[in-house]
């Protein structure tokens, strides 16, 4: 899964996603499907990125 469509999968299941202290994390708590927290946390680093990027746009 790329980053666009983790993004883009989340938002489809009506999840939030944040980014605090370098965690992220979910919101509603325990609704993330297991294969999408997988390529959460399998590109932990790049998701981090594409917040910091956002941030400064």
């Amino acid at each position: 899964m790329t980053i666009p469509e983790i993004f883009a999968e989340a938002e489809r299941l009506g999840i939030t996603l944040i980014a605090d202290a370098g965690t992220i994390k979910a919101k509603p708590k325990g609704a993330t499907p297991v294969e999408l927290a997988e390529a959460i946390r399998e590109h932990k680093r790049e998701v981090l990125e594409e917040f910091i990027f956002v941030a400064f746009v």
